[in-house]
């Protein structure tokens, strides 16, 4: 699939060279959505694999974000798969890809083998730091709105990623409540190059907090790297 993104202003296509489904199954995840209401076959198959089919279609000068519909680096992803996808990458120098993950651990072994090419930016999700929701109505723990690995974990793994690349990107949406002073302290020290926040958009009443208290954190996030704004509300229970 090859269309203008709407998830990030600067980036021109997108580019989904694995089929199959994606293990986390985020319970706000607009693709899975999208997939399940058109029955999309390419990504209802039982195991993700490289699909052949699936070209790179952008020209010199685009930002393309490399799979969108689904987790590049996810354990259920084939390692072979992936390397295709690096070497596909590496084989266009004069394009700029974006990868985007839940998943930040294999980052590390293809940066120890030197297989993420200087036209990559590393980018990964962390909707909040924090484990345990207080919601209008109940306690809800993280594990009940995603599969991935825990939000926590991936702020760890940056941690230890920071010290190698400097050009890190951070999606902090759909927003989730969170502790502002340990939220800030961790992404102060990871040094992201830019960082995007936003709530989510498709009315799933997930544990968002309350807007002056995004704001708060947009406005520290703003002292030490660049934040881009994208959808800015108040959570739905205001």
């Amino acid at each position: 699939m090859n269309k203008t993104s709407k998830m990030f202003p600067f980036i021109t296509c997108t580019w989904n060279p694995i089929g199959g489904p994606c293990p986390s199954n985020c319970c706000y995840c607009w693709a899975k959505a999208l997939i399940e209401k058109h029955q999309m076959k390419k990504y209802l198959k039982a195991e993700p694999y490289f699909d052949e089919k699936a070209k790179l279609k952008a020209k010199d000068g685009d930002f393309v974000f490399v799979q969108d519909m689904s987790d590049l680096f996810a354990h259920t992803v084939p390692t072979m798969a992936q390397f295709r996808v690096m070497q596909i990458i590496m084989n266009h120098p004069k394009i700029k890809f974006l990868l985007l993950t839940k998943h930040v651990y294999p980052y590390h072994g293809f940066l120890n083998l030197r297989a993420i090419p200087e036209n990559v930016v590393l980018g990964v999700t962390v909707e909040t730091n924090q484990m345990i929701f207080q919601t209008p109505s109940h306690y809800q723990s993280y594990q009940q709105i995603s599969r991935a690995p825990l939000p926590t974990n991936r702020l760890y793994w940056l941690s230890f990623l920071s010290q190698f690349r400097h050009d890190l990107f951070i999606s902090i949406e759909p927003i989730l409540d969170f502790n502002l002073e340990t939220f800030v302290y961790y992404l102060k020290a990871i040094k992201p190059k830019m960082v995007c926040v936003g709530y989510d958009n498709y009315d799933n009443k997930l544990p968002e907090p309350m807007l002056n208290k995004t704001e708060q954190l947009i406005n520290e996030l703003s002292k030490f790297t660049e934040v881009v704004k994208k959808t800015i509300r108040k959570a739905w229970y205001e």
